[in-house]
């Protein structure tokens, strides 16, 4: 009788094989075999081995249903161990941080569109691709949490975009991000305090979902304009070649035509124009310890017959410095993973071949308080200092000239100019604490100098040239041709170099020259051979130069301000002329 431990056996046999043929089945013996599992004497193997598969496979069936572990192929268990492994960390690295009180920062990138021809930019557009998310201790610093996750999203962006510049605090801005709505937060709220302050400022705020906040979640918006990361080349303006000399001994002559009417003049704006700026409180990049040091600032003057003059002031002044910078030198010589990180959290900024620079503050400005290294004499240098704050000074007084000059000749070009404006040359009073070696020192403004923003960008040697690829550097290599035609070729303007600003303008820092003294007064200084080597080696590049072109830096003519002017007999021109106050 086929009962129904039979009809299970045979259920259980035919979901191990699949099938069972019914040829096999009509074999002699092979259903009562197997159907009755009775080993006998000369019993068929073939019918042995399944019985012992379906005998296996009932015991592994119910394994789902019953919580029984289920075994798996190896190469399935091989290829899946290392995600496996991946989510057990992660989840592990979670529950720590969580259990800690841990706070995690989203940040997505986002684009506002280039402005149409009307003016009018369109609507704020995500980057899908690119975002960044970690979990930060409460008590870690708010500024050294954004520069990893701006890093991050930066690193990604450039490896899209290669051509673009690189994301950092000059050109990006922060919005909240709540899925439904967003909007700009305050500059103070992502440099000063703490992570687990700017989650709270989101709490007592509302900002973002009661989950994410409940879950200690904080989204964040990074956002950059178009145009100022995606950077085009200026047109090329020309107008056919200009003239091989000026038709003026003091100025070239316009080219455009001269206008035969005149507009009506505007009725103006339609509508009034309301403002919703406000004054910021000053913010400080860096929080080290600071030490008021008390010190006496130099003046300089022009002198009659040529070259400065300096005078010291009466009244003394107070300027905090950062006491905490031979600290970060040592970190800034240090080979272990974070000594960089750890160095940027003290008033250590940096050094280059003969100076260092500190951190410090004036009158609510950041400054880079500069000395020079070990191994000088304190009268050398006060004579270095000096000569670099009249150097500095000079660059910035000739790049006036030059702003004038391409306004006079309706010439256009990347901004940008000298870090003298605010610059203090000094010298410290009696130091206590033995702080530093030396007693004179040169301040200049603070630049962006963290550890995701640009770093300096060379755009003429001291002794070459080099080649000049974009609009920047074709106008500051023009800018180094002119320093020349404006001293009469008696000095010549090199090593410039700068850093972009909080605004995304070049300032350039640091200057050197070379003069035609019979006897140079500074080391920098090579003297005429390397003035004449600048002119060969500038020679076929600033006939291809269209701002040395358009200037005419190659003919142009220069008188000295202080020279008799003669009694027009003729109508003055358009223009003013080019005249300097330079005097060697």
């Amino acid at each position: 009788m086929f009962t129904a431990t039979y009809a299970l056996k045979y259920w259980l046999i035919s979901a191990a094989l699949d099938s069972v043929p019914s040829t096999v089945l009509q074999i002699p013996d092979v259903a009562q075999q197997m159907f009755g599992r009775t080993s006998k004497p000369g019993e068929s193997k073939l019918i042995l081995d399944i019985l012992d598969s379906a005998a296996a496979f009932q015991r592994t069936a119910s394994d789902t249903r019953l919580g029984l572990p289920r075994t798996a192929p190896p190469s399935l268990m091989k290829a899946a161990i290392g995600g496996s492994m991946k989510v057990l960390k992660e989840r592990a690295q979670k529950k720590e941080h969580d259990l800690n009180g841990g706070i995690k920062i989203k940040v997505s990138l986002w684009k506002l569109p280039e402005k149409a021809k009307n003016g009018v930019r369109g609507k704020m557009q995500t980057i899908s691709a690119i975002r960044a998310a970690k979990m930060f201790d409460p008590k870690a610093a708010i500024r050294q949490a954004m520069d990893d996750l701006v890093a991050e999203v930066s690193d990604a962006y450039a490896k899209d975009v290669p051509t673009a510049r690189r994301l950092n605090r000059q050109n990006i801005e922060v919005y909240s991000d709540t899925k439904v709505d967003f909007a700009i937060l305050a500059a103070s709220k992502l440099r000063d305090g703490t992570v687990n302050e700017l989650l709270q400022y989101f709490i007592s705020e509302e900002i973002g979902t009661k989950v994410s906040l409940a879950n200690r979640h904080i989204e964040l918006r990074l956002v950059f304009c178009h145009e100022k990361v995606h950077v085009e080349e200026l047109p090329d303006d020309d107008e056919g070649e200009p003239p091989s000399f000026p038709l003026s001994p003091l100025r070239p002559a316009s080219k455009r035509k001269a206008s035969v009417s005149s507009a009506a003049p505007s009725a103006g704006p339609r509508r009034p124009l309301f403002s919703a700026f406000r004054q910021p409180s000053p913010l400080f990049s860096r929080s080290p310890p600071l030490k008021s040091s008390v010190f006496t600032r130099y003046h300089v003057n022009d002198r009659v017959n040529g070259g400065v003059a300096f005078t010291k002031a009466v009244t003394a002044e107070t300027m905090e410095i950062a006491s905490d910078w031979l600290e970060g030198e040592g970190f800034a010589r240090s080979n272990e993973p974070d000594a960089k990180v750890a160095m940027y959290k003290t008033g250590y900024i940096g050094s280059g071949l003969s100076k260092r620079a500190i951190y410090a503050r004036f009158e609510g400005r950041e400054y880079a308080f500069m000395q020079m290294k070990d191994g000088y004499t304190e009268g050398e240098v006060e004579e270095y200092l000096k000569k670099e704050y009249e150097l500095l000074r000079m660059g910035a007084v000739i790049k006036d000239s030059f702003d004038q000059h391409a306004t006079n000749n309706d010439v256009h070009f990347p901004p940008f100019y000298f870090n003298f404006k605010h610059s203090i040359l000094g010298e410290l009073e009696e130091d206590v604490d033995g702080m530093f070696r030396y007693s004179h020192f040169l301040a200049t403004c603070l630049l962006p100098c963290g550890p995701i923003d640009t770093p300096i960008r060379k755009f003429t040697g001291n002794v070459n040239l080099g080649e000049a690829r974009d609009e920047l550097s074709k106008v500051i290599h023009a800018f180094a041709h002119f320093s020349l035609v404006y001293t009469r070729g008696f000095l010549l303007l090199c090593d410039l170099q700068g850093i972009l600003d909080q605004d995304n303008v070049m300032c350039l820092i640091d200057p050197q020259c070379h003069t035609r003294a019979l006897k140079p007064e500074i080391y920098w200084d090579l003297g005429e051979k390397e003035v004449l080597a600048f002119k060969k080696e500038h020679a076929l590049a600033c006939k291809k130069n269209r701002f040395c072109e358009r200037l005419y830096l190659r003919t142009l003519v220069v008188e000295s301000a202080s020279a008799p002017q003669p009694v027009a007999q003729e109508p003055a021109p358009a223009k003013p002329p080019l005249r300097h106050g330079f005097e060697q």
